[in-house]
């Protein structure tokens, strides 16, 4: 039997014909297919939004991944106890302060003239501070005061943090009164609202108030539990999950200084970027570098990001995050006396606008930036925010593939 040969064009025409599968596959990965880039600094809130996607869209949270955040807040309740002490020291703040202007005896201001505690200008303008360290001098430091919460204090500062891995041992009865007293303390209060001048998850509060349902035996988190638990992003991961027809690939980055120059690999192809701030952290400043306040760092790094050549036409979506904590701050911190060129009242709504054009200023280049005032552990703002999100990627794949 004869066999038929193939000519130079049939070899043409079935070139041509994978090229067109290919390039329709193409087509179809391009509008089936998100990449999403999760950026910010350190301790913005990105791998909360990360488990909040999950949540939402993903298989959610697992008996295991609970189980396997126990260790994680055992260790965040130890840490943020050891912080708390340790800044009552370098604050001078003695145990038992009260921070009632109306608590300083008429007796120990004279006191503190004689002795020239109010000589400087800044012990004029913050009296309780001053006060608050004459009294620590006076009882001889922290290794001078006496009493239970003294006692407490010295006991959790010996407490092992290897408890925190110790899944099926009780966490010794000691160790919870001892952290129950020095968290209720009210000098210890007082150093908390002060937390802006020393290192302290933001997750504190959180776990503190409620160590008595934590640390119990059969303790298993909840969804709220893992939400706020505190685990340092050190790598970068990619998380994929389906929503409708289009397939996500997010990205999320550790934020410290030192990780920031591995991002560039993942620059391309994105379709879109998700830049969180802390808009909470107005008083606060980096970990890395003391001199910088937080919320300029993140300024720094998202025009940096922004202005990006890659990322001239890319959406960007603005998470001003952390609204909840920057609310309550409020109460109590001027934005003014970190910000000087701010003359608007100390409200949220003002505030807020004020730090959301601070950013929307850095742009260079005409697209659009998309903001949101997020609370990151709000399942159902987030929920809904996320919805929004998903219709501007959607608008966008079909725009860039000429489907619109």
């Amino acid at each position: 039997m004869g066999c038929s040969s193939s000519t130079p064009d049939d070899a043409f025409n079935t070139s041509r014909d994978i090229d067109r599968r290919l390039q329709a596959d193409s087509q179809v990965c391009r509008t089936t297919t998100a990449k999403l880039l999760l950026l910010g600094t350190g301790e913005t809130g990105k791998s909360t939004l990360l488990k909040q996607m999950k949540l939402i869209y993903g298989a959610g949270i697992t008996i295991e991944e609970r189980q396997g955040c126990r260790s994680a807040i055992i260790l965040n309740i130890c840490t943020s106890i050891k912080a708390l002490v340790l800044a009552m020291e370098t604050c001078k703040i003695p145990f038992g302060f009260e921070s009632n202007p109306a608590n300083m005896s008429q007796e120990a201001l004279a006191e503190m003239e004689t002795s020239n505690c109010l000589s400087a200008e800044g012990d004029r303008k913050n009296p309780v501070e001053a006060y608050a360290r004459y009294l620590y001098e006076k009882v001889g430091g922290f290794s001078g005061q006496k009493g239970r919460v003294a006692d407490a204090a010295r006991y959790v500062m010996n407490v092992d943090s290897i408890i925190a891995f110790s899944n099926y041992e009780v966490i010794p009865t000691e160790a919870i009164a001892a952290i129950k007293t020095v968290w209720q303390d009210s000098g210890t209060q007082y150093c908390f609202r002060r937390s802006n001048e020393f290192q302290l998850m933001d997750t504190c509060p959180y776990f503190l108030n409620d160590v008595d349902r934590i640390c119990q035996e059969d303790y298993l988190p909840t969804e709220q539990d893992v939400l706020n638990a505190r685990i340092k992003t050190t790598k970068i991961t990619e998380t994929v999950f389906k929503v409708d027809k289009l397939t996500y690939r997010v990205f999320d980055v550790a934020g410290q200084r030192c990780h920031r120059k591995h991002w560039a690999p993942y620059f391309d192809d994105v379709n879109s970027i998700i830049f969180m701030v802390a808009i909470s952290s107005y008083d606060q400043v980096c970990m890395e570098d003391e001199a910088s306040n937080r919320v300029l760092d993140s300024k720094e790094v998202f025009a940096a990001i922004c202005n990006h050549p890659l990322f001239k036409r890319t959406p960007m979506i603005l998470f001003m995050n952390k609204i909840d904590l920057f609310q309550e701050k409020l109460k109590f911190k001027q934005v003014s006396q970190y910000f000087a060129e701010y003359d608007g009242p100390n409200d949220y709504e003002s505030a807020s606008e004020f730090f959301v054009n601070e950013f929307l200023k850095v742009n260079k280049y005409p697209k659009n930036i998309y903001r949101h005032l997020t609370a990151a552990t709000d399942t159902q703002q987030i929920k809904g925010i996320l919805d929004a999100v998903q219709a501007i990627i959607v608008q966008n794949l079909l725009t860039t593939s000429g489907l619109m």
